[in-house]
């Protein structure tokens, strides 16, 4: 079955979810801006992990929130369906059943 065609960038510069996931390889090392609302949050002693959504595709990017990003205590608190901002550097994913993750710079909640 033919991918439907992705924007890019949408509003405010952000790269959409369903971008990422096409064409993920391109972008692992840089710094990038998503958007969406939280579809499932794990907190762990110094870490939180959410797994963000924009509406572009199904599939989720999952996040890492590390203690000393700023924005860590406002993430620490959200709850599902929160919305957020967030930049970050794409990496490859050290877990198993993922290619990559956003390691987070920065959250706005």
């Amino acid at each position: 079955m033919p991918q439907k065609p992705v924007a890019a960038m949408s509003y405010g510069q952000r790269i959409r979810v369903a971008r990422i996931w096409q064409s993920y390889e391109e972008l692992i090392g840089q710094k990038i801006r998503v958007g969406g609302w939280s579809k499932n949050v794990r907190k762990q002693a110094n870490l939180v992990f959410i797994s963000l959504n924009d509406g572009s595709c199904f599939d989720n990017l999952q996040v890492v929130v590390d203690k000393t990003a700023p924005g860590f205590a406002e993430a620490e608190k959200s709850i599902v369906g929160a919305s957020y901002m967030i930049t970050g550097t794409l990496i490859k994913s050290p877990a198993k059943g993922q290619p990559f993750e956003l390691q987070v710079n920065s959250v706005e909640h």
